[in-house]
């Protein structure tokens, strides 16, 4: 396996290892949860998996609405972080997914999709999430737009680092319609708090630990709908 210690990809460290870090990331992100109010009527009385649920964080929002959700992803570690006990969760690896076909109405997958680094990992894991999406169901996911706050710490912006443009460019050759893009922000307990996170999960790679305790963070919803 790679050296994944500075990053946010598939077997990244701050996944792993530290969890607990990527926890106190995973709730400062979206801090004013836009992405559950924005989808929350899409999920009413809907059988829904949360694929990639890191340590829960929509896992728990959308429980309140849905009619059932299952909450799964490759890291033990991350699932270990739940806050809150009530949701099904399931350690699995999305390139072989253990579920029936067309079972679920609605499959969010929150920045999970872009981390698996090969091709072929990601075109297996499509298939997987639209084989067991019934018909007339959706597959909602949730992923960074190029060029805002967040995206420039980490280098991630159109001057040097296309790579988030060129992935969602991806996404729609794939047939993923982007909906809307929501204007929300990480919100850390303190501006030491940012810097020690971001320090921890991008290292060196940082384009400038110049950060307050709000950052300013573009969201692209993309969806894809099941016709058949």
């Amino acid at each position: 396996m790679n050296n994944f210690e500075f990053n946010l990809s598939e077997f990244s460290d701050s996944y792993y290892q530290q969890a607990n870090i990527y926890k106190i990331f995973s709730q400062a992100e979206d801090y004013p949860a836009m992405v559950y109010q924005y989808l929350k009527k899409e999920m009413e009385q809907q059988d829904v998996l949360d694929l990639g649920c890191g340590n829960g964080k929509y896992s728990h929002l959308f429980s309140t609405c849905s009619k059932s959700i299952i909450s799964a992803d490759l890291s033990y570690s991350q699932l270990e972080q739940f806050d809150v006990l009530t949701e099904t969760r399931v350690q699995l690896d999305a390139r072989v997914l253990p579920f029936s076909n067309s079972i679920f109405d609605m499959i969010l997958v929150c920045w999970m999709l872009g981390t698996i680094m090969d091709l072929q990992g990601r075109l297996e894991t499509l298939n997987e999430m639209k084989r067991i999406l019934k018909p007339g169901g959706k597959i909602f996911l949730v992923e960074n737009a190029p060029d805002s706050e967040f995206e420039i710490l980490r280098g991630r912006h159109s001057g040097s680092d296309t790579r988030t443009a060129e992935y969602n460019n991806w996404l729609e050759d794939q047939g993923f319609k982007s909906e809307i893009v929501l204007s929300s922000f990480f919100q850390f307990k303190s501006k030491q708090e940012a810097q020690y996170v971001f320090k921890k999960i991008w290292g060196n790679r940082l384009t400038s630990m110049n950060m307050d305790s709000v950052i300013k963070h573009d969201i692209i919803i993309y969806s894809y709908s099941n016709h058949n």
